[in-house]
């Protein structure tokens, strides 16, 4: 009779054992998806920003556009929750291009790429924006 019960004591301790590693990996790949999300949509924004700010600085200097579009980069990597590392040149650059599509149109093309994450299943992020737009200015030689 003394046989057939058996001791439980251990057994959670085993259950607990072989499941809380899984239920770890599990929600810290949730936090790291969750953080790669929000620096996705803040660089995202960001971008969409710059080429607005870009798009609307035509009759300005390439150096005033600059200060301002560093203006938006410094505010966006500080205004939020976690802080974007943009003054390290290797972690963060954003480049962008101006072009003319056709005589009446604009293209402005930005990109930004992020390498601050030193997260396991987080990369580097990359980040492109175009925007195409009439010209504010049109050379009346083309009606001709």
């Amino acid at each position: 009779m003394l046989s057939l019960y058996r001791r439980k004591e251990g057994q959670s301790i085993i259950e607990l054992a072989l499941l809380l590693p899984i239920l770890l990996l599990v929600t810290f790949f949730a936090l790291e998806i969750s953080l790669g999300a929000y620096y996705k949509l803040t660089l995202n924004n960001m971008v969409r920003e710059v080429a607005r700010i870009v798009s609307v600085s035509e009759s300005e200097t390439p150096e005033v556009t600059s200060e301002k579009v560093n203006a938006i980069v410094q505010a966006y990597s500080t205004n939020g929750p976690l802080i974007l590392e943009v003054d390290d040149r290797e972690k963060f650059n954003l480049t962008w291009e101006e072009s003319i599509l056709d005589v009446t149109y604009k293209t402005i093309t930005v990109s930004a790429t992020y390498n601050g994450l030193k997260l396991p299943f987080i990369g580097k992020m990359a980040v492109k924006s175009v925007l195409i737009y009439p010209k504010l200015y049109v050379s009346p030689d083309i009606w001709q």
